[in-house]
């Protein structure tokens, strides 16, 4: 018996052409089908070094660092933790999601409460638009919730 290498070759001689997809072609991966994909990527803190008569905006974020941040690293194994000394600056949490959305959070003056709150938001978001369902799910005339559409129960369907 041939092999299906051999098989191949046999059909692309005798003519028939483009057998096997390209090469070149890849998946795109979309959360939900085959895969979970984490949305946050990457996540840098940027924080100015507290010292005498500066940086004392920063004394939350360098406790967080600290205390708390190899925990998280431990939590999100697939994220990518930057930590970034920036001089005269305010100290800042800056998130990467999927597809180049960016998220930043001021954090100058928080404590390390404050921080780790928000560290715990941008990890649990999928950086898109907080939204609100606005279409209610109750019924306003009779107070009940809205059931699916049913043709055997809906009064003024055409039935010949």
């Amino acid at each position: 018996m041939a092999s299906p290498k051999k098989l191949l070759k046999q059909l692309e001689d005798a003519g028939l052409k483009n057998l096997l997809p390209k090469p070149n072609l890849r998946s795109v991966a979309v959360n939900g089908i085959g895969a979970f994909v984490f949305p946050l990527q990457k996540i840098t803190f940027q924080y100015d070094q507290p010292r005498l008569h500066s940086g004392s905006r920063s004394r939350g974020m360098v406790k967080y660092i600290l205390n708390n941040l190899q925990e998280f690293a431990k939590n999100h194994p697939t994220v990518e933790i930057e930590v970034e000394r920036r001089h005269t600056s305010e100290p800042k949490l800056v998130a990467t999601y999927m597809y180049d959305v960016v998220k930043e959070v001021n954090c100058g003056g928080l404590s390390e409460e404050s921080i780790a709150k928000n560290v715990r938001y941008l990890a649990e978001t999928a950086g898109f638009k907080d939204t609100k369902f606005v279409k209610p799910v109750l019924d306003a005339r009779s107070r009940k919730v809205i059931s699916p559409w049913n043709p055997f129960k809906a009064k003024d369907t055409f039935r010949p």
